[in-house]
């Protein structure tokens, strides 16, 4: 081990910050399995010292060593000891800061696409609001206007319908036509004369 380099302890900053990115890499898959438990009390992250290695934990099992002389990364295999080779801890650490980004990216995705879904219905309900407003508007206009006219006009809709499929009108000379189409369609509201 050079001897600008601090040995490792289970204080380490190297230590603490592989910790830290193993805990938060494993907390969306644990939180989405188990929902209603606390990954930050069930599944804590914590270094112990032993001669050789320091013992990397995952709540109360044994998950990886590392070698002190050499900053190697073992797996624990399934009586306690040093199993396969995994990577230096340094190149781990990169790993984990990549696979944390890559997830964080992931979720922001997702979080907007939701986003971005619930704005658009938004927007979707507003126009619809205002829409549905202004048709109460105009059936109290048109029944306002058959009061006036003294008749009921029989799909009176349909008329309005077939005068301007496209096209909104633009002078009151163009509304002629359709009053005396209205007003050939209508019965006095007080019956027929």
């Amino acid at each position: 081990m050079p001897a600008t380099m601090r040995p490792l302890t289970t204080q380490h900053p190297k230590i603490e910050q592989f910790l830290r990115l193993w805990h938060e890499n494993g907390r969306a898959q644990f939180q989405r399995s188990a929902p209603s438990h606390n990954y930050d009390t069930e599944q804590r992250k914590i270094a112990r010292d032993r001669r050789q290695y320091l013992l990397l934990n995952s709540g109360n099992e044994g998950v990886f060593v590392v070698q002190r002389s050499t900053r190697y990364v073992y797996q624990v295999d399934d009586h306690g000891r040093r199993g396969k080779f995994l990577n230096t801890l340094d190149a781990l650490i990169e790993q984990y800061t990549m696979a944390n980004e890559r997830q964080e990216e992931a979720e922001a995705t997702i979080r907007m696409a939701g986003l971005d879904r619930e704005k658009n219905d938004h927007e979707l309900l507003r126009a619809l609001f205002t829409s549905v407003l202004y048709l109460h508007t105009f059936w109290d206009s048109l029944r306002t206007f058959e009061k006036e006219l003294g008749h009921d006009v029989d799909g009176l809709e349909e008329l309005l319908g077939e005068a301007w499929p496209i096209d909104k009108p633009q002078c009151l000379n163009d509304l002629r036509p359709l009053l005396d189409r209205i007003r050939n369609r209508s019965e006095p509201l007080n019956g027929p004369l």
